[in-house]
């Protein structure tokens, strides 16, 4: 089981693909985890593994994770499990994905390590509203009770002290709007459109910060396959570009003379110059050759396969990467 132990702190998650990383905040409240992607139009993590590496998380005492309950708990709590993981699992910076309270826990990461994000993604963000208030503070004492007979030590003013660090805020409850203000990192904000996700909310933030889109329309079936795409583009555009530079050379050092203990002559088939044809024309600089193998670094205008055979060419121009 991906258990991530810090202290007396265990984060369950899930790390799927490859690629530029990736962490995703699940809806579901203060029950945030992994199964509640299913229950959204379109998944993440099914969705942007295919080119991303997905981290994928149940929040503390949601899911499969656990932690203790301190008077101290709250929005920042949340954002130290999040930065330790992702030291844990190697990434110095990552795109954000988070849906419903996830949208809260990409507010509180921007501002406190806004460097380690190239760019987010907020779901139908929770927001503060008069109506809503009452409602967030009922789902949080129903969650609580859950806990309650595991965390028996837990004096009740700490309850009730947790729950005003997190739902006795204004706005986002984790981040005012001046400090959404400051926020510079690209965003796209999927609308919300229900008490516990505001639509005034999500017009807000995408308003409020400086590089952020809105989408309106991404729940109902007609939208949520172009939503879905255009959710990937952008994460896809604002994927670092030295990320995209060390796959390349990665790919490009196999071709390296001894960049693999075996590498060796590429000469499996020996054919005529004049089945190259290049000998008496000369050969264009870079042309690859069906008989050869895949990868051939640039080779000589008078290069020849026979001259290669007989002479040091074929040790100085033509190595192969496989083994």
């Amino acid at each position: 089981m991906p258990i991530f132990e810090s202290g007396p702190v265990r984060l369950y998650h899930e790390v799927s693909g490859a690629g530029f990383p990736v962490l995703l905040f699940a809806p579901g409240g203060m029950r945030s985890a992994i199964p509640f992607w299913e229950h959204i139009p379109w998944n993440p993590v099914k969705r942007l593994a295919p080119e991303f590496k997905v981290i994928a998380m149940d929040q503390r005492n949601a899911g499969q994770s656990t932690a203790p309950i301190g008077s101290e708990d709250g929005w920042d709590q949340y954002t130290d499990d999040h930065l330790k993981l992702l030291d844990h699992l190697g990434a110095d910076r990552c795109h954000l994905v988070g849906c419903c309270i996830g949208g809260a826990f990409i507010a509180s990461f921007l501002k406190r390590a806004p460097e380690r994000v190239a760019s987010a993604v907020l779901m139908q963000p929770i927001g503060a509203t008069p109506e809503n208030v009452p409602e967030f503070s009922e789902l949080f004492d129903g969650w609580a009770a859950e806990l309650r007979p595991s965390h028996a030590d837990t004096p009740e003013a700490s309850w009730s002290k947790y729950k005003e660090n997190m739902f006795g805020g204004d706005f986002l409850y984790c981040a005012t709007r001046d400090e959404i203000r400051a926020m510079a990192t690209p965003m796209l904000v999927l609308m919300g459109n229900d008490m516990y996700h505001p639509e005034v909310t999500s017009r807000e933030v995408a308003s409020l910060a400086p590089n952020a889109e809105l989408i309106e329309s991404w729940k109902e079936p007609e939208s949520a396959e172009g939503a879905a795409k255009r959710a990937s583009d952008f994460l896809r555009a604002h994927t670092p570009a030295s990320s995209a530079a060390r796959a390349r050379g990665a790919a490009d050092s196999a071709c390296r003379v001894g960049s693999r203990p075996r590498a060796r002559l590429a000469h499996r088939r020996r054919t005529p110059c004049s089945r190259a044809g290049a000998c008496a024309r000369g050969n264009p600089a870079g042309r690859r050759f069906p008989w050869t193998e895949p990868r051939v670094r640039r080779l000589p205008r008078n290069w020849c396969p026979v001259r290669c055979r007989l002479g040091a060419f074929r040790r100085s121009w033509v190595v192969s990467s496989s083994t």
